[in-house]
């Protein structure tokens, strides 16, 4: 299991294009469907995913 590095400056170039790239989807998702968008980031009860990952 690979670890977050500690800030986004220690992050390397393709983990920030990966991490910008993934907020602009979600972005798009919401645009789409504001209920699925809140699927893929929301926590249940018990502070589970919802989603598989």
């Amino acid at each position: 299991m690979k670890e977050l590095p500690q800030s986004k400056e220690h992050a390397s170039p393709a983990g920030r294009q990966l991490a910008f790239r993934a907020k602009n989807l979600l972005v798009e998702l919401a645009g789409i469907s504001l209920e699925c968008a809140q699927l893929v980031i929301a926590a249940g009860d018990d502070g589970a995913p919802v989603l598989p990952s």
